[in-house]
C-alpha cells in the first residue's frame, strides 16, 4: 500500500513537471513570428535596453516602440536612442512584411545595412541615422516603392549613391549627408518629384558636378552639399525650385558665377554658398529674395561692386561677403536692412567712405569693415547702433577723430580701430562701456594722455594702444582692471614711472611698454604678476636694479629690457626660470652671469 502511494505522488509530480515544460513550451512558440523576428535585436543589448520586450508574451504589440495593426502584425518599430550594441543589422528585421516604420537612429549599430531590408515593401521610413554603420547603400532598398522618408546620414558608409533610389517615387526626404559616399550624385534623382528635402552633405569624397536634372525636384525645400570635392558650376536649373528655403552648397569646389535663376527663388531664407571658388559679380538678382535672412558668400573671387538691390533683400538679418575681390563703395541703400544683425564686409577693396545710412540699421549686432581700403572719416552716427557688439575696422586709412558717441553703444565689447590715420584724443565716454572687452587702438596717429577714467572699464581684457603718440604718465589706475589679460603701449611718448599698481592684474599675461619715455625704477611689484609670459621694458630710461622678484614668474617666457639705464647685477633668480626662451638685458650698465641655457 506504501509503494503504491509513492508511486501515485511520483506520476503525479512527473504530471505536473510535463505539464508545466508543456505550457512553458507552448507560452513560447506563441509569440507570434514578429515577435521572434524583433528579439534578434537583443542578441547583444544589455539588459536594461529594452525590459519591457518579454520574450514569454503572446504577442510584442505591447513592448516598447512597437505597433501593431489590428490583425496583429507589426507596423511599426521605433526605438531611438536605444543602446543595442549590435555588431551588425539581423537579417530577421526583413520578415516584418507589414513594416511601415522603421527606426533605429542612435542606437549604436555597426556592421552593413541588409540587402534583405528591400524586401520591406510597405517600409514608408527608415531612420538608422547617427549609427556605425559601414559598407555601402544597398541597390535593393530601391524597391521600396513606398518609402517616404530615408535617414542614413551620420554613418560610415561608402560606395555611391545607389541610382536605384531614383525609383523611389515617393520619397520626401533623403538625407545620406555625413559619411564617406563617393562618385557622382546620379543625375537620375531629378525624376524624384515628390522630394522636399536631398542633403548629401559631409561626404569628402563625393565629386563631379552638381546634375542640372535636380532643377526639375519642383517641391524640394532643402538642397545640402556642403563640405563634398563637387566641382563644375551651380546649374542655372535651380532657378526652377520655387519652393526652395535652403541652398547649403559650402566648403567645396564647385566654381563659376552665382546663377541670376536664384533670384527666382522666391521663398529662399538661407543662401550658403561660402568658401567656395565661385567668381563674378554678386547678381543683383539676388535683390528678390525678400524672405532671405541669410547670405553667406564669403572666401570666394568675387568681384565687381556690393549691388544695391541687395538692400530690397528685407527680411536679412545676416549678409556676409567677406574675404572676396570685391570693389567699390559700401552701398548707403544697405542703410534700409533694418532687420540687419550681422554685415562682414572684411578683407575685400571696398573703397570710399563708410556711409552713415548704415546707423539705420538698428538691430546691428556686428559690422566688420575691416581690411579694405577705406577712408573718410567714423560717422558719428554710429551711436545710434545701440545694439552693436563687436565694430571692426582695422587695416584700412580711415582719418579723422574717433566719435565720442561710441560710449552710447553700450552694448560694445569688442571695438577694433587699429591701423588707420586717426588723430585727435581718445574720447572719454568709450570708457563708460561697462561691457567693452577688447579695445584695440594701435597704429595710428592718436595724441593726448590715457584717462583715469580706463579704470571704469571694468570688462577689459585687451587693451592695444600702441605705434601712437599718447603722451603723459600711464595712470595707476589700471590697476584696477582685475579682467585684463593684454597690456600694450609700446611706441608711444609716455614718461613718468610704470605705476606699481598694475601689480594688482594678477591675471596679466602680456606687459609691452617698450620704446617711451619711462623712468625710474622697474616696480619689485612686477613680481607678483604670477600669470606674466612677456614683460617687454625695452628701450626707455628705466634705472636701477633688476628686481629680484621678477625671478618669480615662473611663466615667463620672454623678458626684454634692452637700452634701458639699468645697473648693478643679474638677479640669480633669474635661473630658475624655466619657461624663459628670450632674455635681452643688452646696452645697460648690468654685471653678473646670464643664465647658461640662454646663452646662445
Amino acid at each position: 500500500m506504501e509503494r503504491s502511494r509513492i508511486s501515485s505522488s511520483h506520476f503525479f509530480l512527473f504530471f505536473l513537471f510535463v505539464n508545466l515544460r508543456y505550457c512553458s513550451f507552448r507560452t513560447v512558440e506563441s509569440l507570434s513570428s514578429d515577435g521572434e523576428a524583433l528579439l534578434s535585436l537583443l542578441k547583444s543589448a544589455p539588459s536594461s535596453a529594452l525590459p519591457s520586450w518579454n520574450p514569454l508574451a503572446p504577442t510584442p504589440c505591447s513592448w516598447k516602440g512597437i505597433t501593431c495593426s489590428p490583425q496583429g502584425r507589426v507596423i511599426s518599430l521605433s526605438i531611438p536612442n536605444t543602446f543595442l550594441n549590435l555588431s551588425s543589422l539581423p537579417s530577421q528585421l526583413s520578415s516584418l512584411s507589414s513594416l511601415q516604420f522603421l527606426n533605429l537612429s542612435s542606437s549604436n549599430i555597426s556592421g552593413s545595412i541588409p540587402p534583405s531590408f528591400g524586401e520591406l515593401t510597405h517600409l514608408r521610413l527608415l531612420d538608422l541615422s547617427s549609427n556605425s554603420l559601414t559598407g555601402t547603400i544597398p541597390l535593393e532598398l530601391g524597391k521600396l516603392r513606398s518609402l517616404q522618408f530615408l535617414f542614413l546620414n551620420s554613418n560610415r558608409l561608402t560606395g555611391q549613391i545607389p541610382f536605384q533610389l531614383a525609383n523611389l517615387l515617393s520619397l520626401q526626404i533623403l538625407c545620406v549627408q555625413d559619411n564617406y559616399l563617393n562618385g557622382s550624385v546620379p543625375s537620375q534623382l531629378g525624376s524624384l518629384i515628390s522630394l522636399q528635402q536631398l542633403r548629401i552633405g559631409g561626404n569628402p569624397y563625393l565629386t563631379g558636378e552638381i546634375p542640372p536634372e535636380l532643377g526639375s525636384l519642383t517641391n524640394l525645400t532643402m538642397f545640402g552639399a556642403a563640405a563634398t570635392a563637387l566641382s563644375g558650376v551651380i546649374p542655372a536649373t535651380f532657378g526652377n525650385l520655387k519652393r526652395l528655403q535652403t541652398l547649403s552648397i559650402y566648403d567645396t569646389d564647385v566654381f563659376g558665377p552665382i546663377p541670376p535663376e536664384l533670384g527666382m527663388c522666391g521663398d529662399l531664407t538661407s543662401l550658403y554658398l561660402h568658401m567656395n571658388n565661385l567668381s563674378g559679380s554678386i547678381p543683383p538678382q539676388l535683390g528678390k529674395l525678400k524672405k532671405l535672412t541669410s547670405l553667406l558668400l564669403w572666401g570666394n573671387s568675387l568681384t565687381g561692386p556690393i549691388p544695391a538691390e541687395i538692400s530690397n533683400c528685407s527680411s536679412l538679418t545676416v549678409l556676409d561677403v567677406s574675404a572676396n575681390d570685391l570693389s567699390g563703395e559700401i552701398p548707403a541703400d544697405l542703410g534700409k536692412l533694418t532687420a540687419l544683425e550681422q554685415l562682414h564686409l572684411s578683407d575685400n577693396g571696398l573703397t570710399g567712405s563708410i556711409p552713415w545710412e548704415i546707423s539705420n540699421c538698428s538691430s546691428l549686432i556686428t559690422l566688420q569693415l575691416d581690411k579694405n581700403k577705406l577712408s573718410g572719416s567714423i560717422p558719428s552716427q554710429v551711436g545710434k547702433l545701440k545694439n552693436l557688439q563687436s565694430f571692426l575696422l582695422w587695416g584700412n586709412s580711415v582719418s579723422g577723430t574717433i566719435p565720442s558717441s561710441f560710449g552710447n553703444c553700450s552694448e560694445l565689447y569688442a571695438l577694433d580701430l587699429s591701423r588707420n590715420k586717426l588723430t585727435g584724443t581718445i574720447p572719454d565716454e568709450i570708457f563708460n562701456l561697462g561691457k567693452l572687452s577688447k579695445l584695440l587702438l594701435l597704429g595710428n596717429s592718436l595724441t593726448g594722455g590715457l584717462s583715469s577714467s580706463v579704470s571704469r572699464c571694468q570688462s577689459l581684457v585687451r587693451l592695444r594702444l600702441s605705434e601712437n603718440q599718447l603722451s603723459g604718465q600711464i595712470p595707476k589706475e589700471l590697476g584696477q582692471l582685475e579682467n585684463l589679460v593684454f597690456l600694450d603701449l609700446y611706441m608711444n611718448h609716455f614718461s613718468g614711472s610704470l605705476p606699481a599698481e598694475i601689480s594688482s592684474i594678477t591675471v596679466l599675461e602680456l606687459l609691452d611698454a617698450h620704446n617711451n619715455y619711462l623712468t625710474g625704477p622697474i616696480p619689485s611689484q612686477l613680481g607678483e604678476l604670477v600669470n606674466l609670459e612677456q614683460l617687454d621694458l625695452s628701450m626707455n630710461s628705466f634705472s636701477g636694479e633688476i628686481p629680484w622678484s621678477i625671478g618669480n614668474l615662473s611663466y615667463l617666457n620672454k623678458l626684454n629690457l634692452n637700452n634701458n639705464l639699468l645697473t648693478g647685477s643679474i638677479p640669480k633668480s633669474l635661473r630658475s626660470m624655466e619657461k624663459l626662451t628670450l632674455l635681452d638685458l643688452s646696452s645697460n650698465g648690468l654685471s653678473g652671469l646670464i643664465p647658461p641655457r640662454l646663452v646662445i
